[in-house]
């Protein structure tokens, strides 16, 4: 009997030390509670990025220009409609809250808060991989529910996520995670819905306000420039006579014309005779295609000369032997010139409004 209880004393006693450096070689794995993965989770760059850069939904970024959060990527309802372009900007208003919008016409779109908001995140589930390595795979959600209702507007109400987390000799280690915005947009009560009707409210008076301003800056325009093209005082008439003559081809012209000068343009009937053939001609020039007026003395022909070159490269030259009648044309032609383009030249330079 002694035998046998010694025998049964070593049994236990190398099972015992097996065990003991079993344990010693394997220590037990501590559970991933969902405090501890959340606290992983929330370390990772991609959940910090969630945090600021937030997902417009589907009706986001219209609802975002209804209510002056930002403006381009939108014509006006009275003209064209094209695609949403990169020129997207942010408004002041929109500033208060974002610090950038990432438009993208063919996916989804983005903005970045002026302030990280920490969404409310919840583990739904941990699952232990069957892996010779411990492993949990973790599902969760989070929610923008305490954004700022003026945020929540645009932005999706959340998303879902996955992650993947191993255990090492020095403890658990994030190896994977996936984000996954929603499509739902973010929930508002009754007074945020107010408050956001009220906005959208207050920019659509400001818009119709900024529309009848273009139209009126349209009439404006087209009133003026119907108005800077209609003489309305004739200012002086002066009749031209005289010849030239071709030393190369020994072809004389001669030149007989009226010039009238009134408040916005200059017009021109005369004719011009080189031998028996005679050419008839009327023509007018608006101030508005003037760009030179000079006058000089061409001393081969003992003639005083006024030079009027256009914008389109077009040149009309007038002689006489009297030097007095050619500085009254001058100085005629280039104060009604001067005159038109002080009060009409800045509007009519710049493009229709």
């Amino acid at each position: 009997m002694k035998r046998n209880v010694f025998i049964g004393f070593l049994s236990f006693f190398i099972i015992f030390s097996v065990f003991f450096e079993w344990k010693n070689a394997f220590p037990e794995t501590p559970d991933l509670t969902p405090g501890m993965a959340l606290s992983f989770i929330r370390q990772t760059h991609e959940y910090s990025k969630i945090t600021s850069q937030i997902q417009l939904h589907q009706d986001g970024f219209q609802k975002g220009y209804d209510q002056g959060f930002w403006s381009g990527g939108i014509i006006e309802p009275d003209e064209s409609v094209v695609s949403i372009p990169p020129e997207v900007k942010l408004t002041p208003k929109g500033l208060l809250f974002f610090k950038n919008i990432n438009i993208n016409p063919n996916g989804p779109s983005f903005v970045t808060l002026q302030k990280s908001q920490l969404p409310l995140t919840e583990i739904k589930n941990l699952t232990h991989l069957n892996r010779e390595q411990p492993a949990v795979n973790v599902e969760f959600s989070w929610q923008y529910d305490t954004s700022p209702s003026t945020v929540k507007r645009f932005i999706v109400e959340g998303g879902l996520g996955t992650a993947i987390l191993h255990h090492t000799p020095e403890g658990w280690r994030m190896e994977t995670i996936r984000l996954d915005f929603s499509k739902r947009p973010a929930p508002i009560s009754p007074e945020e819905k107010q408050l956001e009707e009220k906005d959208k409210n207050e920019q659509d008076t400001l818009r119709k306000k900024r529309e009848e301003e273009k139209r009126a800056e349209k009439i404006k325009y087209w009133s003026l420039l119907r108005e800077s093209k209609t003489p309305s005082e004739q200012i002086g008439a002066y009749q031209f006579q005289f010849t030239t003559f071709d030393q190369a081809t020994s072809i004389m012209r001669a030149y007989d014309f009226t010039a009238q000068i009134s408040n916005v343009d200059l017009k021109v009937d005369g004719s011009e005779t080189t031998g028996l053939a005679k050419l008839n001609y009327r023509f007018s020039l608006w101030y508005n295609d003037i760009q030179e007026i000079s006058q000089g003395f061409d001393p081969e022909t003992s003639h005083h000369w006024i030079q009027i070159i256009s914008k389109y490269g077009r040149r009309v030259e007038w002689k006489a032997e009297e030097k007095g009648i050619i500085d009254e044309v001058f100085k005629t032609l280039k104060t009604a010139h001067s005159r038109w383009t002080e009060k009409y030249g800045k509007l009519i330079g710049q493009n229709s409004p």
